[in-house]
């Protein structure tokens, strides 16, 4: 067991599972990752509400919520294109909220009639539209309302 203090107060120490780092007061904890000449490169933070990633300016990268909700400061993307999903044929997502919905498949094909596509649907105040990005041509979605 190694520990170490500050200000008369231990701040890590190690157990034979791994490490503790206390915080403030607060609650407040983080670890700072920095180059051998101090400048700080990126942070992981924890308080009693959350925990995540923060950047050199200690602004948010990822920030969980203890209460179950996930803030990611940037955009979500795969490793490589048209390999992964979001979600599964077992696990799937209850409801998406988004703005336009972007759909293509570039760089494959699909299995009705070998092409790719590359489409955008809009929402207007009372008409759904659908944007082929490939050819320019628009449509509106034939809506029947029911009761």
């Amino acid at each position: 067991n190694v520990r170490l203090f500050y200000n008369n107060e231990s701040k890590f120490s190690t157990e034979s599972n791994g490490v503790t780092v206390r915080g403030d007061d607060a609650s407040n904890v983080f670890l700072r990752f920095t180059t051998n000449g101090g400048t700080a490169r990126s942070y992981v933070y924890s308080n009693t509400t959350q925990v995540g990633f923060l950047d050199p300016n200690q602004n948010w990268i990822v920030n969980f919520q203890r209460a179950g909700d996930c803030y990611l400061y940037g955009n979500l993307l795969p490793s490589s294109s048209g390999t992964y999903n979001l979600g599964s044929a077992s696990y799937r997502w209850g409801n998406v909220y988004t703005n336009d919905l972007h759909l293509s498949n570039e760089g494959s094909s699909n299995d009705v009639d070998g092409t790719w596509g590359d489409w955008t649907i809009q929402e207007g105040e009372s008409d759904l539209f659908l944007k082929n990005n490939r050819s320019g041509k628009q449509y509106k979605f034939n809506l029947t309302e029911v009761s």
